[in-house]
């Protein structure tokens, strides 16, 4: 766990003082990953070195998993704290295995026990050790070595990560890549992050705390989804943005939104008994299940003419997986040209059902407007 307890830093120049930081405090627990966030000099960088003394504080302190970092000298707190910046920081004189190696050599690891943790690294950056681990910085490209730059950081297993817009130089495509890969790599490893970003979107899709600053203030702590759902003053609603709403369509699983008691049918029902029971559920449509709650299709009301048992369902064309986001789903409501959609989970049993009013209702912003929906 990282600790910030009333963190400060005060500039003093000819031009006058200024205080980049102003009296922070906050809790990151273990295996969080926290995303300051905030418009260019509002004081998130400096906070960020101010942990491993990169920036000395003007007062404040910080601990880490209770301990007091002034209690360690300065080189060996760096050691004991990966830490990545946007510009990568490789050595152009150094392999890719020598550059993943620094700390480790100077923390005396033997060359079998550094050369396995390059190759397991190389590995978790999906980057084959035989091919990359020799080259040299200049012969990879942007997103290769932002990469390396994390495996460097990670190379003497650190318990925090201090991460300073580590992907604002990457074009977006491989950014989101990165993302998802150190989203992958953080569920596996759960370390404790703290990340410098500018970009909401970034903060909302990384964090799973988010530290909002303004001119050196932390304005709010909080979920990505408690700040876009509830910021705690204008400046924060105008930097989230108009569409925080939308914005909290990845953060929400289908199982919070959809209806688990939707009306189904079974394939024995008669055609008198499922038209009862349509009507009466004020609905044009139901999913048709077996005995052991297996989807077997749609029924659908204008088609129940006449006597008999239920026959003639429609196979199901499109289905959200309850673990699935709300935006997800609602891209598939979209492009499927559905109003709603059977949600089933691995085994194919029928879960329930949502439609855009359920995914309203849990986002508890009492309709979302259609042309919202259609750039979600």
């Amino acid at each position: 766990m990282i600790r910030l307890e009333q963190l400060t830093k005060i500039f003093e120049s000819r031009q006058g003082r200024t205080v980049a930081a102003d009296r922070v405090t906050l809790s990151v627990e273990e295996g969080q990953t926290c995303v300051l966030l905030g418009p260019s000099g509002c004081g998130k960088t400096t906070t960020l070195k101010m942990i491993n003394r990169l920036i000395m504080p003007t007062s404040g302190k910080v601990f880490i998993n209770g301990q007091d970092t002034t209690d360690y000298d300065s080189m060996t707190l760096r050691r004991n704290i990966g830490y990545v910046i946007q510009q990568t920081g490789l050595f152009p004189n150094m392999t890719v295995a020598q550059n993943i190696a620094v700390v480790p050599r100077l923390l005396g690891w033997s060359r079998q026990r550094i050369a396995a943790r390059t190759e397991e690294l190389l590995d978790m950056m999906a980057l084959d050790p035989d091919t990359f681990a020799p080259r040299y910085p200049n012969e990879l490209s942007g997103g290769q070595q932002q990469r390396i730059g994390v495996a460097r950081a990670l190379a003497a297993d650190p318990p925090v990560l201090l991460m300073d817009e580590p992907f604002g130089a990457i074009d977006p495509i491989n950014r989101s890549a990165i993302q998802d890969q150190f989203l992958t790599m953080q569920e596996k490893l759960g370390k404790t992050v703290l990340f410098v970003s500018h970009d909401i979107n970034e903060a909302v899709k990384m964090g799973d705390v988010i530290a909002l600053f303004r001119d050196g203030r932390l304005e709010q702590f909080d979920t990505p989804d408690h700040i876009l759902a509830q910021p705690a003053n204008d400046f924060i609603a105008d930097f989230v943005g108009h569409d925080r709403t939308l914005k909290r369509l990845p953060l929400t699983r289908v199982a919070q939104a959809m209806n688990a008691q939707s009306l189904t049918l079974q394939p024995d029902f008669s055609l008198a008994q499922a038209r009862q029971l349509i009507a009466e559920a004020r609905l044009s449509s139901a999913a048709v299940i077996n005995q052991q709650g297996e989807l077997l299709g749609i029924a659908h009301q204008d088609r129940m003419a006449g006597n008999g048992t239920l026959s003639g369902w429609d196979p199901v064309s499109v289905k959200a997986h309850p673990e699935d986001d709300l935006r997800t789903a609602i891209s598939l409501m979209l492009d499927h040209q559905q109003s709603w959609l059977p949600c089933v989970d691995d085994a194919g049993h029928f879960r329930g059902s949502i439609t855009l009013q359920d995914i309203s209702r849990a986002l508890g912003d009492g309709t979302l407007p259609a042309e919202q929906l259609a750039d979600a």
